[in-house]
């Protein structure tokens, strides 16, 4: 028995280590990248925000909770892609384990477990081992999940591991005899797996909430559509099970989604139209990459599951009907509901979905065909099982359909390939074929049931493996860091505390988080409502719609073009300067009286801000206005050096003093402590949120919005001592919710097991 586990577990982390074969020769020292891009999620957004929480553990020995690194400060436990609550992640937060390292990791057992928890699913459904292990590799290899791999999207991979084990777990198992007479329902068998669905989908959660709301919904419709009799009693228990096992899984991942409520609120991605949310809907005509490969590494519009995979699926779906109609129903709706929510806005069924609450926080409808391949992977593990199993004699009506679709399939593939030199076409020509071959003869008995599996999994794994190792490049690490290195380190030589910003994304955030320099500009999903409409001004773009990147880069079709997009857009000098932002650098000249060009680097400009203010000053000259609209348009009219705009006082006022000196005797991520000499009203040049909380003297006073997105608090007359602590309450509230969860499931969990051990 425990043989037979170790050849399961090492078969699963085969199939993830063919996944990753181009970068097993140097496993710690490469890089995935997209096969035909220049920027990766993995080093935009994952490797800076682990570099940055290193760098902070190491200067504090505290957990941030606070970013200053990028969009002039933003939450860090509250963005969900900090991923500082998902368990598996804290690998990466050991100092002694490389970064590169740690991430390569990460996805292996991901993938690995990706691979595993298909195979549980497939058996919990009574599949035999064979059958289960073709979909575990069509689930795990799953171009759609390999090709977003390749992109850098690594807390999808993460999240994609789970879904399965969701699903398995609401499999009905039939109960123990003795067991059967407990009516509560913790303590049955049942419950035990209820629980456990809940900890799957909590710990998807907290990988990418994303990939959880298409968790939910395969959730949902798999209890109602399979489970669900015509009794009220039936009815009502499958309710009450939905409700256990979102109940746990909200509660284990509260530290996670409660925290996030806090920056959704206040961020730009909040109120999208119907175009914004809609952003990447899959057009109609990739819905031909089912049978055509886009080998582009697109993710977005990759809808090819392998024509192996395609064609069982299929097979599957019409030979179990008779025996498991329920659950043959159940695909169907997901193939169904996954194909049209991935359209998106090019059906008119979407502006029905925008409508529901929460939904205008997911974007990209494109990845609602992660739905499509889960049930496909599940399916072709059908379609092996079935023909396993076959008994009968095949249909002439069948025998015509095979001959049609070789003949297509060879046809249409040589002549395109021929024509166009595409090796999708070439496939399309060589693998379905042999797939309907092999289908044929295994139906016509010259194929025993092992030789079929043998030969189809090969198959399988000739298209999927090419595929795979075609949607990503591998690189190493000193050229994911060659770009912007020699302006960046330049850079972190100059003395002071100051931030730069960068109109062509020159300082990439990696290379800059490993300088810890302190970035205006960035690329974030959540981005602070306020600071956006600051920069809206300071840019000199003026207003833009929803844009992950800060600045935007409006038409751009090519990574490529990111670096002069703005070339002649004039930033604000003045404005970027009450950022505390003294250097400017650009991939093009910039021709402006207060910037002065300090260095350069190939095509790279340095710039000094001439009109830079301190990071924290006081001024006596204090205008008011009652909404951030207003302080948006006071912003352009007046001299932000002199004199401050501030929500929420009573009344404007100016003190008949000159400002007097301010310095910062600490500076952390989550606490900053001044001293100044008042009266005046402190402007620090950090990013007003809520839950920063200012003392004067030890004596607490109010945070206000000053300058639109800045901090202010007014100093009296004398030396004073102010403090500002970022204090966030929901991020402490769902941290312990989530802890007391666990011990809670724990608990449950050991109980029901001493129970059962009773009855045993």
């Amino acid at each position: 028995m425990q043989r037979s586990i170790i050849v399961l577990l090492l078969s699963f982390l085969l199939i993830a280590l063919a996944l990753l074969a181009p970068i097993v020769p140097r496993f710690g020292a490469t890089l995935i990248y997209p096969a035909n891009a220049q920027f990766s999620d993995l080093t935009i957004t994952h490797w800076p925000a682990f570099a940055y929480l290193r760098d902070q553990l190491q200067a504090t020995g505290q957990l941030p909770l606070w970013r200053s690194s990028i969009l002039s400060g933003m939450p860090f436990a509250a963005d969900p892609l900090s991923g500082l609550f998902y368990p598996p992640h804290w690998l990466a937060f050991i100092p002694a384990v490389p970064l590169g390292l740690a991430f390569n990791l990460l996805l292996l057992l991901h993938l690995a477990l990706a691979a595993g928890a298909m195979y549980f699913l497939m058996r919990r459904w009574n599949v035999g081992q064979a059958a289960a292990l073709i979909a575990a590799l069509a689930y795990a290899a799953s171009p759609k999940i390999i090709a977003h791999m390749g992109l850098g999207h690594v807390t999808l991979v993460e999240a994609w591991a789970w879904v399965p084990l969701v699903i398995a777990y609401l499999v009905p198992q039939p109960l123990p005899h003795e067991a059967r007479h407990l009516r509560l329902l913790l303590f049955q068998e049942k419950g035990s797996e209820v629980l456990l669905s809940g900890v799957a989908l909590a710990l998807c959660v907290l990988a990418d909430a994303r990939m959880a709301v298409y968790t939910v919904v395969l959730a949902v419709l798999y209890v109602l559509i399979v489970q669900a009799k015509r009794t009220r009693t039936s009815w009502l228990s499958l309710i009450g099970l939905l409700l256990v096992v979102a109940i746990v899984a909200l509660a284990l991942s509260a530290a996670a989604w409660l925290p996030a409520l806090t920056l959704t609120d206040g961020s730009a991605r909040s109120n999208l139209s119907v175009q914004e949310a809609g952003t990447l809907s899959l057009d109609p005509a990739y819905l031909l990459g089912t049978l055509i490969a886009d080998r582009s590494g697109a993710a977005e519009r990759m809808t090819y599951e392998g024509l192996g995979v395609l064609i069982l699926a299929f097979v599957g779906l019409k030979l179990h009907w008779p025996l498991q109609r329920r659950l043959m129903v159940w695909f169907g709706v997901v193939l169904i509901v996954g194909v049209i929510a991935a359209l998106g806005t090019n059906t008119p069924l979407y502006s029905l979905l925008y409508r529901l609450p929460g939904s205008t926080l997911f974007r990209v409808p494109a990845r609602a065909w992660f739905m499509v391949s889960f049930a496909m992977a599940a399916l072709a593990g059908f379609g092996v099982q079935g023909l396993i199993e076959w008994s009968g004699r095949p249909k002439a009506r069948s025998i015509l359909l095979a001959i049609a679709a070789i003949s297509f399939a060879i046809l249409f593939g040589v002549i395109g390939g021929l024509t166009s030199r595409s090796i999708s076409l070439w496939t399309l020509a060589v693998f379905a074929p042999l797939t309907v071959l092999l289908i044929g003869l295994r139906v016509q008995k010259r194929l025993t049931p092992d030789r079929f599996v043998l030969s189809m999994a090969l198959v399988l794994a000739i298209d999927l493996l090419s595929l795979a190792w075609a949607l990503y490049r591998p690189i190493g690490l000193a050229e994911a860091f060659a770009d912007g290195y020699e302006s960046t380190a330049w850079l972190a030589e100059q003395p002071g505390t100051f931030r730069t910003y960068s109109p062509s994304y020159s300082i990439p955030q990696h290379v800059g988080q490993q300088h810890q320099l302190q970035l205006a500009d960035g690329i974030a999903p959540l981005q602070l409502l306020r600071y956006v409409m600051f920069m809206q001004h300071a840019t000199g773009l003026g207003e833009w719609g929803y844009s992950v990147t800060l600045p935007p880069f409006p038409g751009v079709k090519q990574d490529e073009d990111i670096r002069s997009a703005l070339k002649d857009v004039r930033p604000d000098a003045v404005l970027l300067g009450l950022l505390n932002v003294k250097h400017i650098v650009a991939a093009f000249p910039i021709a402006q009286a207060d910037l002065v060009e300090r260095a350069r680097f190939n095509s790279t400009f340095v710039y000094e801000n001439r009109r830079v203010l301190p990071r924290a000053f006081l001024v006596s000259k204090i205008d008011v206005t009652d909404s951030p609209v207003g302080a948006s348009e006071w912003l352009v009219t007046h001299d932000v050096s002199t004199m401050v705009v501030v929500e929420g006082l009573p009344f404007a006022f100016e003190l008949p003093v000159e400002p007097g000196r301010v310095e910062i005797s600490s500076w952390s991520a989550d606490y900053i402590e001044l001293t100044a000499a008042g009266p005046g009203w402190l402007v620090l040049s950090e990013i007003v949120a809520p839950d920063w909380e200012a003392a004067v003297d030890g004596d607490a006073v109010g945070v206000f919005a000053t300058d639109l997105a800045l901090r202010g608090v007014y100093v009296p007359w004398g030396e004073h001592v102010i403090t500002f602590d970022y204090r966030p309450r929901r991020v402490y509230a769902g941290v312990l919710m989530s802890g007391l969860s666990v011990i809670a499931v724990g608990i449950a969990l050991v109980v029901k097991r001493i129970i059962k051990r009773g009855h045993g």
